[in-house]
């Protein structure tokens, strides 16, 4: 949030978010959602490498982006 932020006071033209769901299916095994920091890095999280689970649960930054762009 503190990025966005910063972002629309500098007066920039837009923004974006980095990803809408966790990107574990890069860079090193597409297969398994690893304990690294960019595999966890969406907006809604999935908990799990099931197919139930891809919907993706939202996390804290879905809630305050959604306030914050009401």
């Amino acid at each position: 949030m503190d990025s966005l932020r910063a972002t629309l006071e500098g007066h920039a033209a837009g923004s974006t978010l980095v990803s809408w769901i966790d990107t574990w299916h890069y860079p090193t095994d597409p297969d398994t959602h690893d304990n690294e920091p960019w595999e966890w890095d969406g907006i809604l999280a999935i908990p799990t490498d099931s197919e139930k689970d891809k919907d993706g649960i939202p996390r804290k930054i879905y809630h305050d982006a959604a306030a914050y762009n009401n």
